[in-house]
């Protein structure tokens, strides 16, 4: 869920996965010297937001998305607006929030 939302694993507590993530990026696209976390995090940061500040949105079909990806709907029913946040897993959406 966190690559999908533009964020690269925690340096601290995910270690492993950080520094595959940093050997990945490495080779996918190579620079002449070695990837650093501000790097990774400059260019991420460059591909949510515009130049103007604005956030970055695109669209999909929920079919192409990964399992934990979180999505932002805006569905209105006859009862209410419902949250906009959704996490998609095992094919189905669930509402998503902070507080679980």
């Amino acid at each position: 869920m966190v690559l999908a939302a533009g964020h690269r694993p925690c340096a601290c507590c995910r270690r492993g996965d950080f520094v595959r993530f940093m050997e990945c990026s490495q080779e996918a696209v190579p620079c002449k010297e070695r990837w650093t976390a501000a790097h990774v995090d400059a260019v991420l940061h460059s591909e949510r937001y515009a130049k103007d500040g604005q956030n970055i949105l695109r669209t999909a079909t929920l079919e192409t998305l990964p399992h934990g990806v979180t999505v932002a709907l805006d569905i209105v029913t006859t009862h209410d607006t419902l949250p906009d946040c959704w996490l998609k897993w095992e094919g189905q959406l669930h509402r998503w929030s902070h507080c679980g």
